[in-house]
Parts: C-alpha cells; sequence; structure tokens
C-alpha cells in the first residue's frame, strides 16, 4: 500500500513538472511575442519620425530657395512659433510638406487689434511691477514700434 502510494505521488510529481516546464515555456514564448512587438511599434515610430524629420527639411530646403538662402523668422505675431511635430498635418508620407505649406497659407489673417485694446494691453504691462518686468515689457516694445 505505501509502495504503491510512493508511485502515486512520484507519477503526480513528474506530471507537475512537466506541467510547470510547459507553461514556463508558453510564458517564454508570449514574452517574446510582446518584445517583438514592442520592437516593431518602435521601429515604425522612429521611421515616422525620420519621415517628419525630411519633410521638414525639404520644406526648410524650398523656403531657402525661394528666400535667397535665408529661413524666416519663427517668431511673429503670436509669439514663438518653433517646428516641432504637426498632429493635425496628415502623415500620409507624399506630399506632406506641400499639405503643410497650403495649411499655413489657408490660415485666415487676424485683423490688427484696435487702439483701445493697445491702450488697454499697454496698462496691463506697466502695472507688472515684479522684477521690473513691466517697464523692460514697455522698452521693447518701443524698440520695435519705434
Amino acid at each position: 500500500k505505501e509502495k504503491n502510494e510512493n508511485v502515486d505521488r512520484e507519477k503526480q510529481r513528474r506530471f507537475m513538472g512537466k506541467e510547470m516546464i510547459k507553461t514556463r515555456e508558453q510564458m517564454e514564448m508570449e514574452a517574446r511575442k510582446r518584445q517583438a512587438l514592442m520592437k516593431k511599434k518602435e521601429k515604425e515610430a522612429a521611421l515616422k519620425e525620420r519621415q517628419r524629420i525630411r519633410a521638414e527639411l525639404e520644406k526648410d530646403r524650398r523656403e531657402r530657395a525661394a528666400n535667397k538662402g535665408k529661413l524666416s523668422s519663427k517668431l511673429g505675431v503670436d509669439g514663438y512659433n518653433p517646428d516641432g511635430i504637426q498632429y493635425d498635418v496628415p502623415a500620409d508620407g507624399q506630399g506632406g510638406a506641400e499639405n503643410a505649406d497650403a495649411a499655413i497659407a489657408k490660415k485666415p489673417k487676424q485683423a490688427a487689434p484696435s487702439a483701445a485694446k493697445m491702450d488697454e494691453y499697454i496698462s496691463k504691462v506697466s502695472s507688472y511691477r515684479a522684477g521690473g518686468d513691466g517697464g523692460n515689457c514697455l522698452k521693447i516694445l518701443k524698440a520695435y514700434i519705434g
């Protein structure tokens, strides 16, 4: 009787060992699949970023050709407007820069603010006292306007 129990326990131990090996192999296979998927996504993201940079370089190249070798300033009425990832531009890979140029060209021009609004803005700026920021801003504004 005891011998049969030992045999049964040994059979169960071997079976559990085989099941553990199968489970471990299955988990390792799933981990490899996850790693491969992550690597694939990283490659696609890198490729997309490379295409975006190439489109940006091509846009800059055309802009330099049109402006005698100079790029236009990134500082405009709305403040500093750096180049960057443009999520609203479709990333079809072809004509991306042309679409970006068309989007910029279609942007409606804003009318200059009225004199009353300008006075209001200047009074707000002149009220800034901390660190002399208001005075510095007015000096810069005077330098731009004349």
